[in-house]
């Protein structure tokens, strides 16, 4: 089921109707959230249902255990085989077929022949994430870092959350755990009006934007067409190449970010608040900030568990270098089993440290750590808690999206995006070799029809963009200044008042429903992250 689908919203109302009947009875609605969570992984295929199961027992058992033992290497020697068992399911069903054409290609180099064993597995639906999810459980309690979580009920819900299983947001296990144990009895007004709006937001972002420039950023990125029953090569405009890259980008980006939004929305109604996944990273003010705000949970993965353990930003630029190298390497195998993913990774991660070269030597001022996996801020899942308050990040991009446009503010972006949309082109057109003809065409200026319906819609696209990443910001400032408030029953109307004040926000809320009736009756794509 997609959330962007009548069957889901089908599902998700009865399961919400079912959970605040059971609102005074705690352990059967935990049980109905497990249930709902393990139906909704199903009807993608039940056959991965055992998958899902083995990693949530596997890293139950592994907390237990390491919750119990007090020896270092015994404890060493149990989340090595959490990890060892984790990754060896996500290595054979992602990577398999990768790995071992490799290894036949180079035994071909040496004379040797290596039998087939090509599986062509069918990848499961977010594999990558509960994976991931699980284990920074495990390794968080070797750490000690969070104790171990002795009811198993709890546990399993953690790993099968449906509003965030296919596609994330990656939750810590510090996070999401507390809440599930102590569900919320009643929903405020304020809440359940914020959740809305974020079903709206990711609504919009992924069926108005992401599913219409889809087919558009193919078109714009593809250099050969259908005439008369036969495939043909026709000359691709370079401006047409800029815009397809950027339109790929954006889509992308509507995409996720509406999948992120909408998981939030639907959490929120179930009354548990999950991580904000994107910060408006189109705006980023260079590539360690655009890697701050993208995929925040998944970064913020890879800060923990291998960049800060490999030595992050101690020891010298030449460590500092290597480990930005890893740690992009690993991004680009994440995203995809195949050599064109690990070079899209190292260009990635090749921006990041000519970025941070050129800030040790003074020549550019990046806005903020040194350290590129530095987090984008912290935000507090209950009301009253530490850190409420808009942190100096959110203020900058408060301004920063303001409705004035700058030099500097043009000439980050070109800096940033561009870069990354280029990159990007390797993902968007399936191969490397693809993706170099078109920069040799890019760069060479290269003429052809001149389409200026695809120049048109970029502009639109990134108006749009930047509407919605407006409203965004506005509509979590006001959730931040909830929480503050200790989540007091007297700011529910005023929130309101706050969130739509005039006739502008008004008119943008009432586009984005009216679109909604407009679009949906296209074709429905899936989420473009659920083959990660």
């Amino acid at each position: 089921m997609l959330f962007n689908s009548a069957e889901y919203f089908a599902f998700f109302l009865a399961t919400l109707g079912a959970y605040w009947a059971l609102r005074n009875r705690p352990r059967p609605r935990l049980w109905l959230l497990l249930s709902a969570s393990y139906f909704f992984y199903g009807t993608f295929d039940w056959r991965f249902l055992g998958l899902l199961f083995v990693s949530t027992v596997v890293d139950y058992l592994a907390g237990r255990a390491l919750g119990q033992e007090v020896d270092p290497h015994r404890r060493r020697q149990i989340l090595l085989v959490s990890i060892a068992v984790n990754l060896g399911i996500l290595g054979f069903f992602k990577y398999f077929d990768f790995f071992y054409g490799s290894f036949a290609k180079i035994a071909e180099t040496f004379g040797l022949e290596a039998p087939e064993a090509v599986l062509r597995i069918v990848l499961p639906v977010g594999i990558s994430f509960y994976t991931f999810q699980s284990m920074s459980y495990t390794i968080d309690v070797y750490r000690r870092h969070v104790e171990p979580e002795p009811d198993f009920v709890v546990f399993a819900t953690y790993v099968a959350f449906f509003p965030q299983l296919a596609a994330g947001p990656i939750e810590r296990a510090k996070n999401l755990i507390p809440q599930l144990r102590s569900l919320p009895t009643r929903l405020s007004a304020a809440e359940a009006m914020i959740a809305v709006d974020l079903i709206l937001l990711g609504l919009f972002r992924k069926v108005v934007v992401a599913d219409n420039l889809s087919p558009l950023a193919a078109d714009a990125l593809s250099r050969t067409t259908v005439e008369l029953g036969e495939t043909v090569t026709r000359p691709v405009h370079w401006s047409t190449i800029l815009a397809g890259a950027l339109l790929f980008i954006l889509r992308v980006y509507g995409d996720f970010a509406g999948y992120s939004a909408l998981a939030r929305g639907f959490a929120k109604l179930l009354g548990v608040d999950i991580s904000r996944n994107f910060l408006r990273p189109v705006w980023s003010r260079g590539h360690g900030e655009l890697w701050r705000r993208w995929h925040v949970s998944l970064m913020n993965w890879f800060r923990d568990y291998v960049y800060i353990p490999l030595g992050g930003n101690r020891g010298g630029p030449l460590r500092t270098v290597r480990n930005i190298a890893v740690v992009f390497t690993i991004t680009g195998l994440w995203h995809g089993a195949s050599w064109s993913m690990v070079v899209w990774g190292w260009l990635l991660g090749l921006f990041v440290i000519v970025e941070y070269l050129m800030s040790r030597a003074g020549i550019v001022r990046p806005p903020r750590d040194s350290c590129f996996m530095a987090t984008g801020g912290s935000y507090p899942l209950r009301p009253g808690s530490a850190g409420a308050a808009i942190s100096s990040v959110r203020v900058a991009e408060a301004e920063r999206l303001s409705l004035g446009v700058t030099s500097g503010s043009v000439k980050w972006f070109v800096a940033t995006i561009f870069p990354f949309a280029l990159a990007t082109m390797i993902p968007a057109v399936g191969s490397l070799a693809e993706a170099a003809l078109l920069w040799r065409d890019l760069f060479s200026f290269s003429g052809g029809p001149l389409r200026s319906e695809i120049l048109m819609v970029l502009a639109i696209a990134l108006a749009a963009v930047y509407a919605t990443d407006r409203y965004e910001l506005r509509l979590e400032r006001l959730e931040d200044e909830w929480r503050a408030s200790g989540g007091s029953s007297e700011t529910h109307e005023p929130l309101r008042r706050a969130l739509l004040p005039d006739i502008v926000w008004a008119v943008f809320v009432a586009a984005m429903v009216a679109s909604l009736v407009t679009f949906p009756h296209g074709a429905r794509e899936q989420f473009w992250y659920f083959q990660f």
